[in-house]
């Protein structure tokens, strides 16, 4: 089990490029904030068109949910999943259809539960 203190360390030694950031941004292993950097990096490499990179980013967060505790599975349903929208509004069609191709279906249907809980609410 990965718990929140172990995100930070684990994102940065598979996402170097965001290391820099994630330590100056944290005083404490923060899981939130963390996970939000992770968020926003992945919607800066889908508006780059970077997919190689926005295909390695939806590979970690799936790990990361599958591998962390209550906590830390949480703040991906809650953050990561939930900025889905804001990350797929950067594409084209046809770059859409690419960048969905890359979430994993766990992550997927976690979205599509938060759908229709959303839905159900209006």
């Amino acid at each position: 089990m990965m718990n929140e203190s172990k995100v930070l360390e684990y994102i940065s030694d598979k996402l170097p490029e965001i290391r820099f950031d994630l330590e100056r941004s944290q005083s404490t292993s923060d899981i939130r904030q963390s996970i939000q950097m992770l968020a926003h990096f992945t919607k800066r490499k889908v508006v780059a068109k970077d997919f190689k990179m926005v295909q390695k980013c939806f590979q970690l967060a799936e790990k990361i949910f599958h591998r962390g505790d209550m906590t830390v599975k949480k703040a991906v349903n809650d953050i990561f999943v939930f900025a889905f929208p804001a990350m797929l509004i950067a594409c084209s069609r046809r770059e859409l259809t690419k960048v969905r191709s890359y979430i994993p279906s766990s992550l997927y249907g976690l979205f599509l539960k938060q759908l229709k809980f959303q839905k159900a609410n209006q």
